[in-house]
Formats: C-alpha cells, structure tokens, sequence
C-alpha cells in the first residue's frame, strides 16, 4: 500500500509540475548539474519505419541527438530532454536504448515512482538510463543520461496508430514536429513495410516523397518503400497515405492468444452511410481572407493544404468552389461548381493568380458574395471562411458584418469557419469575457447558421487537416438515434470501446466507427445498426463468416487496452483506480499516467536485446532487383497484385499431400465463397497456373476491394490476399 500511495503521489506531483511548466513542445541537451549550461539539441538522424498491424500502424521512431553547438567537451556528461505529442490515439508500448553501436538496451515497462526513482539515482552516479514518461492524454517527456557532451545517443519509440479512413485510402500522421525541433535542420527518412492489405504508400501533403520502386531488407528479404521528407517540409505532422480496399462497408480484423480457447479481441470499422447506402454529396464554397502577418503559415500553404484536403476527402459526388477576397472579391470562374475529381482540382486551383491572393480585408462582402453564389447555383451549398485577420475585432464592426451577412443569408446557409490567427492579434472584451481577433463575429456567425467555428491557428498538438475533417463531417449530416450492437452468432461481446462517443444517439452520416472489443464463442460474427435519417427509421444487419483473413496479432489488444486506459485515466483519481491502470498497463505492455518506460545498462538481470534489428542500417541498402511475384505465402502467388482486369494464380500442393484432398477458392472480406478452381492438374511438384478477372462461379462482376484466394489441404490452409481495382 505504501508503494501505491508514493506511486499515486508522484504522479500527481509530477504531472502537476509538467502542466504547469511544459505545455510546450521542446528537445534540449542541459549539464543536470551545472543547469544554466544547455541549449536546443540537434538531431542527427531521423527516421520513422511504419508497418500495417491489423487496423493500426505501427510506428517506430529512430532519433540520434546530440549536443552539436552548445559549447559541450568530452569532460561533460549531459542530460536529453525531450517533451512532444503524440495523437491521442497513439498506443505507445516500446523504447529502446542504444549503449553502442551494437547494444540495445529495451525499455522495461514499471510504475512511475519506482522507474522515476531509480532513474534519479542512476543520474546521481552517472550510469545509463532513458526514461519515457506520458503526462496528459497526448504528452509525453524522455529523458536520456548521460550523454557524453561531444558524443550522441540514439534511442527508438514505438506506438501503435489507429488507421483513419479517407476516400479510398488509409491515413495516418506522422510526428514530424519531433524532427522540426532540431536546432539544426535534418531530413527524416520513412520506411513503410508493405502487406497485402496495404501494398503502397505516399504523403498526403506533397507527391514524389517515395521512391518508385521497392527497396528489399537483405537479411529478411522484405521488400519496403524508401520516403524521405525535407527539413523545408516538416510540420506538425505529415499524413501517411496508403491505398485500400475500405469503402465504408465492414472491415475487421481478430486476435487470440494461444491458449486462449474461444476468447479474443476484435478491431471493426464501418462507415455508416455506406452500409445504409445514403449517397448524398457536399457543395461547399471555400471563402479566402489571410493575412500572412497574422498566421505562422503562408497564404500559399493554406491554399495548398485546402487543395490537400479536397483531394483526400472530397468524393466523386461532391463538389466545390474558391472564392478571394484579394484585391478584389474574385471567384476562379464566374459561375457553376467544379467537381472533386483531380482533373477539375487541378483545374480550379491553376486559376488561383497572385492578386487572389492578397488581403482584401472585406470579410463581410466576401461572405456575401459567396452567399450570392449560392443563390445563383440554385440555393444549395455551404459557405467554408479560412481566415486569418483581426480587422473585424470591434463590438461595432462585427455586429454591422453579422447583420449585412445574415441580411444576405436568404437561403439559410450554413457558413463554417476556420480561423488561422496565431500571432499579433488583438484582445477585447465583451459581456465578461475576452475575444481574441474576430472570434466574436465567428462564434455568433457559426452559431446563426447552425454550423461549426473552430481556431485552427491556437488549437494545438493537432493538424489543419484534422480540424478540416471534423467539420466536413458535420456538413455531410447526422443520423439521430442511432445503435450499434456487435455480437456472435454462438458467443457474445463485451468491453466494446469506440472511437467515437455513441451516448448521445447522434453520429456524423460519414464518420468511420472504429470499435475494438473482446469476444467469447465462435464466428460467425453479428453486427446491427439502426437509427433515424431524415424522419425513416433505417436498420442494417451484417455477417461476418471466420476466414484466414480476419487472422491478426496482439495489437489489438494495445489498442483495446490503449482505449481502456485513456477512459479509467480521465476519472478522478484514487488509489483503486490508480492499482487498476498500473495493472492494467503492466499486462498489455501499454504506457499510460501512472507507468514509465525504463531503459537501463546491462547488467547480471537485464541483457542487451538479442532479437532487436535496428533499421537506420538499412538507409544505406541499395535497391535490389524487385521480387518477380509478391506474395505472402510460397504455395500461392499472385502478379499483377493489386490488378484491375485479370491476375495469374500460381498454386502448389505442400508435400505429402494430394489434388483430390485439396481446395482452391476466392473468398471476399466477409468469409463467403465468391469463385472456386478446378484443382485437378495440382502437385506438388510444380505450380499449376490459374487466372482470375474478377467475376464470381456465375460469371458476374464483383466489386472492387480485397479478396483472398485460399488453398485449402490437410496439412493447413494458405493464402495470398488479392486487390481487385476496377
């Protein structure tokens, strides 16, 4: 008890103490002695290696930091010190620690105060600890001692990221805020390790970030895709992009521990427009007025990420317009709305001139004949303000703007508003409460045309991209009422945690659910929505059968256990519920508020990692010739994988077994039986050739997405995934 009470008291200390003094993002070298002698740190190399795991990325981050500038000498042992955020989605369960080139020392998971305390009295006696601490739902600070003030250290954190969906792609962002705090500037090389779900990836904020062609780890032979970001082109993160098979409808994946017998986690996501099959479109006209000495960011850089955004969010269904308040209000053309695909985004944004661009100052009559557009194009749409001025600041001119926009709002338009005001904006004071910039015109602006205001530029540990997303969802409307009940067709769920709160009956139409859960019983798997759109009750019920394809690792549980985490830890504290996240922490390996990663040398009890690779080696690999046929498993190959009109199927018996005792079928994400082969001409002497154009046993055309083509025999199943594109 004594330690759970030490336990719960430094963590209160010690996070207290971190709040107060450290919402602030920083990498720093400092003598923990002589405190006045530090400085920004450099980081020498960085890198991120990111692979598929399940419904997640797992993400490894290599940083080599040093004192370089500071006036440090070999006679001086220093102290690393970084404080950074990290999505609050990030499950973070893994630091290692290099002690030479060789050496690596992984992270020993224990509770605060016992991991704080040595570490302390490790620095006392100037031995080799890092220490990786979380201290708010998103934060996190590591401290690595000694570093020898002319040398470096190198030191690896990993988490895992829950995908999020977008169009037909998967994404996730990348924490290249960490890199941006070098004090001096370095590139950061990406790997990303290709599966069959998951066979390619690109950044979403600029093209040609990865090489063309696969490099391949010499030592496992796997292939994976060789990125590099530029110091000119790091932000507060940077979205990974990769193409998939997700559209809307289910997606799941399960994991059982041996031994486990019917138990098990699951990960799902559906979308509940696709499953309910509402098409519904957006038109929404993009309203411009920057002021680049109000903002962090160029006028450029907000156009480009809006142009980003469209890209990656914006459907077939959907369309758009751009409107400037410039030196004059300017429309890129004079009438009628561009549609989203990439050939009129092009289009539209190529009419963008320098004049546009300027501040015009005339919020209101930029809104105004935004609001005229509307009209003309028949009177449906809404209005998106991406702003960042302070010229509307006054009680007087923000009350005479709403009233001349409201005036004009005869349609009832709905007028978003993103606000980017950063820096050298103006404070006043209303009704017992201070305003910053035009945040009084907004606010009431977004709450009289029942849309959404956010402050893009002082919202923080969070991307421009993201606070976009979040509206478009509120744009693209509601399902009121709405339930969601997942079980087993012979079993049951239970400790189902979402990413989304489904407690007030209300769910974006085009928001992804992303539910994680435990499991006991046998497939086939039950999921039932139903809710209220626009006045009709709808109801949707989808099975899905066991197959290979569902089969994934002990990520799942992290995230499960990640979520479960973040929900006990925004509780008020005691000392039970204290016990319960340390032991829940200890179990999964997941880091949370009342447990620390502790990295130490080696000694008589804790051994350098024998099995730990380190990848930075492979930035220097060369690109080898590429594998003639991709493929997760030697019996069944396929080429050309993802493949939009026919791909060949190589298959080969394992040995000992026989033709008549084997089958060869397709099967879709779902388990159910889409084509079968005739395994006649199968041995296992030599592969046997097949050829599948993506039409089932009838003839017909299935739909685009991921299927699995399993050779079933009495030795075991295998299989390769396939990605039919049309």
């Amino acid at each position: 008890m004594k330690l759970l009470l030490r336990s719960l008291l430094l963590a209160l200390l010690f996070s207290n103490v971190l709040q107060a003094q450290s919402y602030y993002d920083y990498l720093r070298v400092q003598h923990p002695q002589q405190t006045w002698r530090g400085g920004t740190a450099t980081i020498e190399q960085s890198l991120f290696s990111v692979k598929p795991k399940g419904l997640s990325f797992e993400c490894a981050m290599y940083l080599t930091i040093s004192g370089r500038g500071l006036g440090f000498s070999a006679a001086d042992s220093v102290e690393i010190q970084l404080d950074f955020p990290l999505p609050k989605e990030a499950v973070v369960n893994d630091l290692w620690l290099w002690m030479d080139e060789n050496t690596i020392m992984k992270g020993v998971l224990l509770d605060k105060w016992t991991a704080s305390s040595i570490y302390e009295n490790i620095v006392k006696r100037r031995k080799d600890p890092a220490l990786l601490m979380k201290y708010t739902a998103n934060r996190y600070i590591l401290r690595i001692y000694p570093m020898q003030g002319n040398q470096s250290r190198k030191v690896k954190i990993t988490y895992l990221l829950p995908m999020t969906p977008a169009k037909d792609m998967m994404t996730g962002v990348l924490p290249t805020l960490i890199p941006k705090l070098s004090a001096n500037a370095v590139k950061t090389t990406v790997f990303y390790w290709p599966d069959q779900d998951f066979p390619s990836a690109k950044f979403g904020e600029f093209d040609n970030g990865f090489e063309a062609q696969q490099r391949v780890d010499p030592v496992s032979q796997k292939p994976f895709l060789y990125g590099e970001i530029p110091a000119a082109k790091l932000a507060a993160g940077v979205t990974l992009q990769t193409p998939s098979a997700f559209n809307g409808s289910v997606m799941m994946k399960k994991f059982q521990s041996a031994g486990a017998g019917s138990e098990g986690f699951y990960q799902l996501m559906f979308t509940p427009s696709a499953l309910f099959n509402i098409t519904t479109g957006v038109k929404t006209a993009f309203l411009f007025e920057l002021d680049e000495t109000k903002t962090a960011s160029s006028t450029l850089t907000y156009i480009t990420s809006v142009k980003s955004f469209i890209r990656n969010n914006y459907t077939s269904r959907d369309s758009f317009m751009l409107i400037f308040s410039g030196e004059q209000i300017a429309r890129v053309r004079p009438s009628g709305w561009y549609g989203a695909d990439s050939a009129s985004v092009e289009a539209a944004f190529n009419k963008v001139t320098i004049s546009m661009m300027q501040t015009g100052n005339n919020i209101a009559g930029l809104v105004t004949d935004g609001l005229s557009f509307i009209r003309e194009q028949g009177g449906s749409g809404t209005l998106w303000l991406i702003a960042a001025t302070d010229k509307v600041s006054q009680l007087d001119q923000a009350n005479a703007a709403l009233a001349a926009i409201m005036k004009a709002n005869t349609t009832g338009t709905q007028i978003y508003v993103t606000d980017n005001v950063s820096r050298n904006y103006t404070y006043t004071y209303y009704n017992n409460r201070s305003y910053i910039g035009n945040d009084y015109l907004y606010e009431n602006l977004a709450k009289m045309t029942r849309s959404m205001f956010t402050p893009s530029g002082r919202t923080y540990n969070t991307t421009f991209a993201a606070l976009m997303n979040d509206m478009l969802l509120d744009a693209r409307g509601k399902i009121t009422s709405f339930d969601v009940l997942t079980r087993l067709e012979n079993g049951f769920c239970a400790n189902r945690l979402t990413n989304i709160s489904l407690s007030g009956g209300e769910l974006p139409l085009s928001a992804t659910v992303d539910q994680v859960g435990k499991y006991n019983g046998q497939f086939p798997f039950i999921l039932e929505l139903a809710g209220i759109y626009k006045g009709q009750t709808i109801t949707k019920k989808v099975i899905v059968n066991d197959s290979p394809g569902l089969a994934s690792d002990s990520s799942i549980a992290a995230v499960w256990a990640g979520r479960q985490l973040a929900l006990l830890e925004a509780l008020p504290v005691t000392n039970t519920l204290t016990k319960t996240i340390i032991d829940l922490s200890l179990e999964h390996g997941v880091l949370s508020l009342h447990t620390a990663l502790l990295a130490l040398e080696p000694n008589d009890t804790l051994k350098p990692c024998s099995g730990c690779k380190d990848e930075t080696k492979l930035v220097a690999v060369n690109t080898p010739k590429r594998p003639l046929v991709p493929g997760n498993d030697s019996l069944v190959l396929s080429y050309p994988n993802p493949f939009n009109g026919a791909t060949v199927l190589k298959v080969r018996l394992p040995n000992g077994t026989v033709a008549h005792d084997a089958r060869f079928q397709i099967y879709n994400t779902l388990g159910q039986l889409v084509r079968g082969f005739d395994v006649a001409t199968l041995s296992a002497d030599a592969y046997s050739q097949f050829s599948w154009d993506g039409a089932d046993d009838r003839g017909r055309s299935v739909a685009s997405g991921m299927y699995l083509a399993v050779l079933t025999t009495p030795v075991r199943s295998f299989s390769v995934k396939l990605m039919y594109l049309k």
